[in-house]
């Protein structure tokens, strides 16, 4: 008599540690069955992972099935559906659904255990970004409960695994504010990454995957195969001609090319980098009507070498003196809120041992854009000293403990990143949809990142950036089998 197949499903993004559960999967089960889910925002470049291929290598004993499957219909349902009423229960709240993508996530996952009668279900869910809902402890309690009211056990392999020390520093903001003091056991030994079990292994070439030792690994890889980097170097225009891009311009030397991806300024890219002749009226008046965000002030200061802050003060302090909530007071030279991050010297284990902290506040450009030299810098000697004088609040005697301290004013951001008023974060919402129709008016034109609060900063970027390169690879990859058959013919 044959024992009962063993089955589990995981909750597969193709990542470090969906792959890492995927593999544990592996080790207790005879088939895995690995979901990989998008929406209609992903959905031109959803794709299964290489690394599926890498887990088939691994375990041959294993049956593995992948799959895409869309959640969009969930997503919409689940945004939409008696909004009304949710506007008069809760108000502006109903305007914010950042967990319905993983709830939906979730849903289609227990319909399919149910579908395929599979008992047990896991994802790769960390410690990181538990800002994010779907990574919040009270929540994924209540996603258990779902699975458990219709037999299913739900479990998180990888939770609280250790986090490589050189991750980026938004990780480890979040994971030390919301974790907790997770990266130690009780004897005192840190525990395993999901990097290196997998470099273990033999699935991964690096055990750090998420840091900048990756980094640089990826730079020497791009080199090996042909990738020209170059730095300091402003493209100053993107040539088009029938519908389609043709060159760029940088340096006074045209660059040919089929594909060009713009991570400057949605309204530089179309208006100054491109110009408004190539793209449709209709177009045109949609991207004119996209509001910008605003600018920031920032002042940067350094402590003294042997100079420490306490860690119990945190890693983000929100200050405000202001009576009440009003935009106007936000922007405001007048500074009553400011935002203080501070910088640990483990944070960056690999730079200099010292302790840093960034003050951070909203700022219009006009408000700096037009004062006459002396005021400009009276100005930034005043934006320094008196937010010395509101961190002297929190971290007493700031004054002799600082090495050094310089101020950074919306003009600072706009001669750095060339971002239109100093708007380093871009556009408001109405930016997404603009920026999606890019490549739509001009075949091998694409915007990535930067417009709207989803896309903004550099981990928009790089979450824009991660989709838009998928549509560059399809074109790239048409273009060439087209060449092909041009040449067989």
């Amino acid at each position: 008599m044959t024992s009962a197949r063993r089955e589990a499903v995981v909750v597969f993004s193709g990542g470090t540690d969906s792959t890492c559960a995927a593999a544990l999967a592996a080790a207790e089960n005879d088939r895995v069955h690995l979901l990989t889910f998008f929406e209609r925002a992903t959905a031109s470049t959803a794709r299964l992972s290489p690394n599926v291929a890498k887990l088939r290598e691994r375990f041959k004993n294993v049956e593995f099935t992948a799959q895409l499957l869309s959640v969009d219909p969930l997503v919409r349902h689940y945004s939409y559906e008696g909004y009304f009423k949710m506007v008069r229960e809760h108000g502006a709240l109903a305007l914010s659904t950042p967990g319905f993508s993983s709830l939906s996530w979730h849903t289609r996952t227990i319909l399919y255990c149910l579908e395929h009668g599979v008992k047990n279900a896991s994802d790769g869910l960390t410690r990181e970004l538990m800002h994010f809902p779907g990574h919040m402890t009270e929540v994924i309690e209540h996603f258990r409960a779902l699975y458990a009211h219709f037999g299913v056990e739900y479990t998180n392999p990888v939770r609280d695994w250790e986090v490589p020390a050189d991750q980026q520093f938004i990780d480890q903001v979040i994971v030390n504010t919301h974790g907790g003091d997770y990266l130690l056991g009780e004897d005192n030994v840190l525990r395993r990454t999901t990097g290196r079990y997998l470099h273990d292994l033999g699935i991964l070439p690096a055990p750090n995957v998420k840091g900048t030792k990756l980094d640089r690994l990826m730079q020497q890889e791009m080199q090996r195969n042909g990738v020209d980097i170059r730095i300091r170097c402003d493209v100053e225009k993107i040539h088009c001609d029938g519908g389609r891009v043709r060159s760029v311009e940088v340096g006074g030397r045209t660059i040919k090319t089929k594909a060009v991806v713009s991570n400057a300024n949605l309204k530089q890219t179309i208006f100054g980098l491109v110009g408004e002749e190539y793209f449709d009226r209709q177009f045109v008046e949609d991207a004119r009507a996209v509001r910008l965000n605003n600018s920031s002030t920032q002042v940067y200061m350094g402590l003294k070498p042997d100079e420490r802050i306490d860690e119990s003060t945190g890693d983000l302090l929100f200050s405000s003196t202001a009576p009440l909530f009003r935009t106007e007071l936000l922007l405001s030279r007048d500074i009553t809120s400011r935002t203080f991050s501070f910088y640990y010297p483990r944070t960056r284990p690999e730079g200099r041992p010292r302790c840093l902290i960034v003050s951070s506040t909203n700022a219009r450009y006009e408000d700096w854009a037009d004062l006459p030299k002396e005021e400009y810098e009276a100005s930034k000697k005043d934006l320094i000293e008196t937010t010395l004088d509101a961190l002297d609040k929190y971290v007493p005697n700031i004054r002799e403990r600082i090495d050094h301290a310089e101020a950074s004013t919306p003009l600072t951001f706009k001669h750095y990143t060339q971002h239109v008023a100093g708007a380093s974060f871009g556009t408001k919402f109405e930016g997404l949809k603009v920026s999606f129709d890019v490549p739509k008016q001009i075949s091998g034109l694409y915007h990535a990142g930067s417009v709207g609060i989803i896309m903004s900063g550099w981990l928009g970027a790089m979450n824009y950036g991660r989709m838009v390169a998928g549509d560059v690879d399809n074109l790239l990859a048409t273009n060439a089998s087209r060449s092909t058959a041009e040449v067989g013919s």
